[in-house]
């Protein structure tokens, strides 16, 4: 099984998924994108489910016959004869750890972030954490359990017995370091540079207000502020993806058929976007929305008006994500 990202051979598909996950850090959200690497084939998946049952169904029978000829060979026979010890290294035992350990808080980041991009209110968020981190610790409490049973029958006074205990104990719960705002805000930005908004000020105006303590009514003056989100931040941010970058790198326009306006007349003779195939294109437009009454834009006091923008040289399937 080859990985598509460093053209590396793996033995079985749940080994090339491992390795898509620890040493590439590829994690489980919607902008998850995998690419059979396997020879001839060029089918793209979205999620590891749907990925490890194509290298299953589809070049199953590729790996067996790649076994059975290692096996007829006999100069990769293993005269085993001559082991009588098989060294593990315990740094690569512990490096491989870190990283596994270090692909699941990602994964469960990954979700949290999912959840917040959705909408979902920060009292829920914390909830599905906090519930999710007692599971979880129930699960090891039971896997200990079970293995020490079974396994360590005879007796739990034992020195393996005490190191099993000791590296179920050592194993850390995922959802420890993501279980308040400040963790979670902390740890994403330091993993995806999440840029902050800026509060901005438009101008200074007069507005009457009712002064409560003596009845009258004053005018006082008011700064009408906005938030705002760098833009030139935030591009920044997102081309630090080498994925995003390649994508900026690919896209053009098609003579034969009208897609959007990158394949009209307008476009092609445009000063800048006709000569600089590589710039990026902003798209900006505005929208009202209501944040206490989700009927309508301007049915209540406390609407907001936003300005959005997306990036033309994206995939329309990325648009209607991030759109």
């Amino acid at each position: 099984m080859k990985c598509f990202l460093c053209k590396s051979d793996h033995g079985s598909p749940n080994n090339l998924v491992k390795h898509l996950k620890i040493i590439h850090g590829l994690c489980t959200g919607r902008t998850l994108f995998l690419k059979c690497g396997q020879e001839g084939c060029s089918r793209s998946f979205g999620s590891f489910s749907g990925f490890r049952k194509h290298l299953n169904k589809c070049h199953g029978e590729s790996l067996v016959d790649s076994i059975e000829d290692d096996l007829s060979d006999p100069q990769s026979t293993v005269n085993t004869s001559n082991i009588s010890h098989v060294e593990v290294s315990t740094e690569c035992l512990e490096a491989e750890s870190e990283l596994s350990s270090l692909y699941i808080v990602n994964s469960c980041a990954a979700v949290i972030s999912d959840l917040k991009a959705a909408g979902v209110g920060q009292s829920t968020v914390n909830t599905v954490v906090i519930s999710m981190e007692e599971i979880v610790q129930d699960i090891h409490q039971h896997a200990k359990e079970t293995v020490i049973k079974h396994v360590f029958s005879n007796g739990r006074e034992t020195e393996m017995c005490k190191k099993v205990e000791a590296c179920f104990e050592g194993l850390e719960n995922p959802f420890t370091v993501l279980n308040s705002e400040y963790k979670r805000s902390k740890f994403m930005t330091a993993k995806w540079e999440i840029v902050e908004p800026v509060e901005c000020v438009i101008g200074s105006r007069f507005d009457t207000r009712r002064n409560k303590k003596t009845g009258t009514y004053d005018q006082v003056v008011v700064q009408d502020k906005f938030m705002y989100i760098p833009i030139l931040s935030t591009l920044q941010s997102i081309f630090k993806s080498q994925y995003f970058a390649e994508m900026l790198q690919s896209s053009a326009t098609s003579n034969s058929r009208l897609r959007d306006i990158c394949d009209g007349s307008f476009f092609k003779s445009h000063p800048l976007f006709s000569t600089e195939k590589q710039t990026i294109q902003v798209q900006m437009f505005y929208d009202d929305f209501e944040v206490a009454n989700p009927l309508g834009s301007k049915r209540g006091i406390h609407k907001l008006g936003g300005v959005y923008f997306t990036l033309r040289n994206f995939y329309p399937k990325w648009n209607s994500f991030f759109g």
